[in-house]
């Protein structure tokens, strides 16, 4: 019988926070988990970054400090939207701009950017606009695409419409 870490009841806990939830999100005070569970944050901070991304069908926002919280949202990503989100979750992914731009318009078309925010997003990838080697642009859009998808994801859950980013 296996004994459960420490990690796997932090974890179990939030997500039963989570189900209890009507709208599948909870705001934690990171402070006031690492006192509950007698650890210190940055092992929270662990609990956060390996069982409760993208990845895994979570969003996080994080705020540090004395009044510092954590957001965690449940969202439940149509079929379409795996391919872009786990290529876009790994950390380091490089995007061309072409590619940034196939993203952008998969967007559009679905809905989640009107035709006009495509549109600028697609002029602040743009090489020119984000300079230096291409190897750091690539990395660059990289980071931007899934702080983007991040951001259209906690939107739709705090809508309570995980399905419809």
């Amino acid at each position: 019988m296996r004994v459960a870490s420490l990690a796997d009841t932090i974890e179990a806990y939030l997500k039963r926070l989570l189900d209890e939830s009507p709208t599948g999100t909870v705001v934690v005070r990171r402070s006031e988990l690492a006192e509950t569970f007698r650890v210190a944050p940055s092992q929270i901070n662990y609990v956060i970054s390996t069982r409760f991304t993208l990845n895994h069908g979570y969003v996080v926002e994080s705020r540090r400090g004395m009044t510092g919280f954590l957001r965690i949202a449940r969202v439940a990503l149509p079929e379409t939207w795996r391919e872009f989100v786990e290529r876009v979750a790994t950390e380091g992914t490089k995007f061309s701009y072409r590619e940034a731009r196939g993203l952008l318009d998969f967007l559009v078309q679905e809905g989640v950017l009107s035709q006009g925010e495509g549109e600028l997003l697609g002029a602040l990838l743009a090489p020119e606009v984000l300079g230096g080697r291409a190897e750091e642009r690539d990395l660059l859009r990289g980071r931007i695409l899934r702080r983007l998808l991040e951001v259209l994801s906690l939107r739709a859950a705090e809508r309570g419409n995980g399905d419809a980013l």
